[in-house]
């Protein structure tokens, strides 16, 4: 049970880093709609 908490936690953390890099990519290509999903 804990350990998947640590899971969750580690999965939400991903999450926001991939949003933040996709961000800071986006910024520097400013990719199409398409190329963000």
């Amino acid at each position: 049970m804990h350990t998947e908490r640590i899971v969750q936690k580690k999965l939400v953390l991903y999450q926001v880093g991939n949003f933040k890099e996709a961000r800071r990519y986006g910024r520097l290509n400013k990719p199409t709609k398409k190329g963000i999903s």
